[in-house]
This record gives structure tokens, C-alpha cells and sequence, in this order.
């Protein structure tokens, strides 16, 4: 599936909002995995970045830490969730960084996903 919202916590408060506004303001926004796929044995988190890799990291590990605390998902245990980032980067420090937190990392690179980047970085001046 994509796009899987995640557990907000009904106390969460914005700011100096209220409880009642905080909770309007986050369910506009939430926090929502770009992909989770269920397996028999495990359930698989992904999250894709074209850049920002870094971001994803620490992603993941906010949506491992507050999946047992969806709705439908409080069964899964900590080691049945795998993490996995889909980047077409590939850069040793983040790898190096993923590894240490045991998230998987996969490179795409399809040819229309590298024409985008090659614009991207021309139009910015890279």
C-alpha cells in the first residue's frame, strides 16, 4: 500500500494550540510511509528520496517507533519491521549511516528519473 498513515497522538499538541486545533492541523498533515508492503512474517517500510537522503533516515525510525501504535499494526514486533530507502544516490555516508540503524538501501535509477536530476541540477546551477 502507499502512502500508509501513521498513529497520531490524540494529546499531540501544536505550538500554543489547542488539543482540538493541534489535532485538526495534524490530520491535515500526519506523518504517512510512501510504501509498506505486508509479508506472512514481516511488514516492510519504505520511504523514496530523489535527494535529502539524510531525512529519510531518520524517517523511518520515527515510523518504526510509532507503527505499533496504528491502528491494524500493533501486533507487528520491533524485529518484523524492515526498513528500506529507495534513493537513485549513491552516497557512502548515508549507506554507511543506514547500515548502522539496519535500513536497507536501494538504488533506482530508471533513465526518466535521471534525465529529472540532470535538469534539476542545471536549473540550480550545480
Amino acid at each position: 500500500m502507499f502512502n500508509l498513515r501513521l498513529f497520531q497522538d490524540p494529546g499531540m499538541r501544536v505550538g500554543g494550540l489547542s488539543p482540538e486545533a493541534s489535532q485538526r492541523l495534524l490530520s491535515r498533515t500526519g506523518l504517512y510511509v510512501d510504501a509498506a508492503v505486508i509479508f506472512p512474517a514481516e511488514i516492510l517500510l519504505i520511504e523514496a528520496k530523489v535527494e535529502m537522503e539524510s531525512q529519510a533516515l531518520g524517517q523511518l525510525l520515527i515510523y518504526k517507533d510509532i507503527l505499533r501504535r496504528t491502528p491494524g499494526y500493533s501486533n507487528w514486533r520491533e524485529e518484523q519491521v524492515r526498513l528500506r530507502l529507495v534513493t537513485p544516490n549513491r552516497k557512502a555516508e548515508i549507506e554507511k549511516a543506514a547500515a548502522r540503524y539496519g535500513i536497507e538501501v536501494d538504488h533506482f535509477n530508471p533513465p526518466w528519473l535521471i534525465g529529472y536530476l540532470l535538469r534539476l541540477k542545471r536549473r540550480r546551477g550545480d
